[in-house]
């Protein structure tokens, strides 16, 4: 048995060996396993597996050669050493052969790892930056760097933007750079451009608005992806740029032009390949001939990422601050019921200011140029006015609970019940919660019951018929939810299969208690944690990936988690008295992550209008655009986080948490 143990490790460990030799770059960053559709396990997102004392690993990123060997020697060392001691010391010893056999893959790609420079450094050339501006001119002979971005803001226009990177070892004057825009910035507020005797004082108005953003970048380092899948894969979004030499032109895409546009990273490499070729639709994703792999190889271009460190002002007169994805990272030890019923009032006023825009309630707001655009269909407005009215009942601020309440009566004004079952259910559940209009809610609530619904609406159907006291049409519909959707997709039907089964239980069983049970334990355990994180991913702790659209990292759709759970958390037969603190600190990070999506954060640097902003939920991360869809499930999960904590605190006999 041994020898059999001892054979087949060392055949794996003979397998990874060949597989490194061919292996001459970079493995994804990003890279995915299979998942159950619905949610994605946490061993299966950007840096998982590695741990605290692991840097090289992460770093790598899922690793090139060096790495899988590495994990291969501690699988062995974990699995098989009590077993059998033969076989692990035998294959531990081809493995650290290995690392030897594919030593100069693995290091090169140390030496050549995607690093942002030291903060001292991007403080001290901040620094000088803001001092040039205050002059209104640079000097001669600045900082050398490899690479900088400049955003210059005031009130709700760019003053200044300018960027360079460069292959050169010695790196390029960034005064030199920037001498050019800082001027153009001056001459732009000065009366008929001319710099009269006057033009320091103008000069000085304006800076009292001014915002400053720099990046500067790490040294460019190779990397040859085939296709822009790949690229998605392996760049961390808003964290690395990429560059693209073709001939004697070097194009670079900074983060920063990133997040204020919504490019993923392959789209950022395609405009990079635009740029610097000049054909613009050179690149294609999808097309075999247009893939940077074809590319290269064809035109002989060259591609390169970089990593960046970002110092901006959050405000106008403040001191420059370290950003992470352009923005702040929020503590886990900000997340309490002060936070939570703040949050939640923000979200109400951001809803509220979008009912009441006149021509519709806009689809999208891009704080960066401070417009919105498109209209909300009819699905997407009666989510609004749910989000509103139930925020209604959750808020304690008065003047909010007015303004969120008139908002959903306004989006509910509507006499045209549409076809769609989701879009009736929506509006069923907004009139109920506002208490208003009877006769309209029971009309709705009887075309429900009578009408067969299946699919994604039943869950959302079976809730709106449950709060209207339809129990036996309710239950029918969740029973055909559980019957039809296999465990590894039940989460897709959240938070409505939850809200629908407390509604109909009231005080007696859950019925579905040990599924929704389950579900809590698969959620729980998809939730990215601080190891799963790692340095590309830190901003993205508490999300959770439903992998069922494709998606590979977290969104705005974790909401819909933390809707089910909140609720889960207080409703009797779902979670134990004695669990519940329990489960509210398994709850805790993914609040932090709606907390780390909702509103302006350090991101105000980039936005024309803050107060705009605030409020509204990204729909990623490195996402800077706030769907309607967003906004309003966000604010649906922090009106049953703030009641959940009410429940709690008054339960124990406390103050209000």
């Amino acid at each position: 048995m041994r020898c059999w143990l001892a054979v087949m490790v060392t055949m794996r460990a003979m397998s990874i060996l060949r597989d490194v030799a061919g292996e001459a770059r970079l493995v994804p960053v990003w890279a995915s396993a299979s998942a159950p559709r619905g949610i994605q396990g946490a061993c299966q997102r950007a840096g998982a597996g590695a741990g605290a004392g692991e840097p090289a690993v992460r770093g790598l990123g899922a690793g090139s050669g060096g790495p899988r060997l590495v994990r291969l020697c501690r699988v062995l060392y974990h699995n098989f050493t009590r077993r059998c001691p033969a076989a692990a010391s035998l294959a531990c010893a081809l493995a650290v052969i290995g690392l030897h056999a594919a030593g100069p893959a693995w290091a090169q790609a140390q030496e050549t790892r995607v690093a942002a420079p030291e903060p001292a450094q991007g403080l001290r050339v901040f620094e000088d930056v803001r001092s040039w501006f205050e002059a209104g001119e640079a000097p001669e002979g600045g900082p050398w760097v490899s690479g900088a971005m400049l955003w210059a803001r005031s009130g709700d226009g760019v003053l200044a933007r300018a960027s360079a990177v460069t292959l050169d070892a010695r790196g390029l004057d960034l005064a030199a750079v920037l001498r050019g825009p800082i001027e153009s910035a001056s001459t732009k507020v000065l009366a008929g451009g001319v710099r009269d005797a006057t033009w320091r004082e103008h000069w000085a108005s304006a800076l009292k608005e001014l915002r400053l953003s720099l990046e500067l970048s790490g040294p460019l380092v190779p990397f040859a992806p085939r296709t822009f899948r790949e690229v998605d894969l392996e760049v961390a979004p808003g964290l690395e740029g990429l560059a693209v030499r073709a001939g004697d032109q070097l194009a670079a895409i900074f983060p920063s032009t990133q997040q204020s546009t919504g490019m993923t990273p392959a789209e950022a490499l395609s405009a990079a390949i635009a740029q610097a070729t000049g054909v613009p639709g050179l690149a294609i994703p999808g097309d075999p001939n247009a893939e940077p792999g074809a590319l290269s190889e064809r035109h002989g271009l060259a591609y390169y990422r970089f990593r960046t460190l970002q110092v901006a002002q959050t405000g106008p007169g403040r001191a420059g601050t370290f950003l992470y994805r352009g923005g702040d990272l929020v503590g886990e030890s900000v997340v309490n019921g002060r936070s939570l019923r703040a949050a939640l009032d923000e979200a109400l006023g951001h809803l509220a200011w979008r009912a009441e825009s006149a021509g519709g309630v806009p689809a999208v707001f891009d704080p960066v140029t401070g417009r919105t655009f498109g209209a909300s269909d009819a699905r997407q407005t009666a989510l609004a006015a749910l989000a509103l009215a139930r925020g209604s009942r959750a808020t304690s601020d008065v003047r909010t609970r007015e303004r969120a309440a008139g908002a959903a009566r306004l989006l509910l004004d509507a006499r045209d019940e549409p076809r769609d079952a989701v879009t009736r259910a929506l509006r069923l559940l907004a009139l109920l919660a506002l208490d208003a209009d009877p006769a309209r809610a029971d009309a709705l609530a009887e075309g429900l019951a009578q009408e067969a619904v299946e699919g994604p609406a039943a869950s959302v159907a079976a809730t709106a018929l449950a709060r209207a006291r339809r129990g036996d049409a309710a239950r029918s519909r969740l029973d055909a939810v559980y019957r039809g959707t296999p465990p590894g997709e039940l989460a897709s039907h959240l938070p409505w299969i939850v809200w629908g089964e407390r509604a109909l239980a009231g005080e007696g069983a859950i019925a579905a208690a040990p599924a929704l049970r389950q579900l809590r334990e698969a959620l729980q355990v998809s939730a990215m944690t601080h190891a799963d994180a790692g340095d590309d991913a830190r901003d993205m702790v508490g999300g959770i990936v439903f992998t069922a659209g494709g998606a590979s990292l977290p969104s705005w759709h974790t909401a819909r988690a933390v809707g089910g759970l909140a609720a889960m958390l207080t409703t009797p037969g779902l979670t134990d008295d004695g669990d519940r603190m329990a489960e509210l600190a398994r709850l805790v990070p993914m609040l932090r992550f709606l907390l780390q999506l909702q509103g302006a954060g350090g991101a105000t640097w980039l936005y024309a209008d803050e107060e705009l902003a605030r409020g509204g939920v990204r729909a990623a991360v490195w996402e800077q655009r706030q769907p309607i869809e967003a906004c309003a499930m966000s604010a649906l999960a922090l009106s049953e986080a703030v009641e959940a904590l009410e429940r709690l605190s008054r339960a124990r006999g406390g103050d209000r948490p």
